[in-house]
């Protein structure tokens, strides 16, 4: 594991987003970020036994992993279930960019505990309703 970071990440979906999720966190913060991230992506013919080999190959570090899943209850977080049966697994469900870019900061100074902690609590801010925003906006600009 690369010693500039205390916690590694996996981040799982349907389809590709987590691919998409990486490539996009990585243009904005930058390449030197994308160590230790690893996208694994559940194929739509791909059956939940061979992802759960996929995740459990790169899942060699619990107690330094974060595990980040697109959405809760689905197959992804299916399979952090079985593997949480045999270890302590550190996951969130419904990652998005905005709390992505909140981990990749974070995982250079804290535990993947502290890490789940904090952006839990910072999960309420990272979206937005736009609709809302703008029509505060514009009632500001007619008065």
């Amino acid at each position: 594991m690369n010693s500039d970071y205390k916690v590694r990440l996996i981040v799982l979906s349907h389809g590709s987003f987590a691919k998409g999720l990486v490539e996009t966190s990585m243009m904005l913060f930058g390449q030197t970020g994308r160590n230790n991230v690893y996208p694994i992506c559940l194929g739509p013919e791909e059956n939940t036994d061979e992802y759960l080999k996929r995740v459990t190959e790169k899942l060699e570090d619990p107690e330094r992993t974060l595990v980040l899943i697109d959405i809760y209850g689905g197959s992804p977080f299916n399979t952090v279930v079985k593997l949480s049966r045999e270890k302590k697994i550190y996951a969130l469900a419904g990652i998005n960019v905005p709390l992505m870019l909140e981990i990749l900061v974070r995982r250079e100074t804290m535990s993947a505990r502290e890490i789940l902690e904090e952006v839990t609590q910072l999960a309420e801010g990272s979206i937005v309703n736009v609709t809302n925003v703008i029509e505060e906006r514009l009632k500001k600009q007619g008065e």
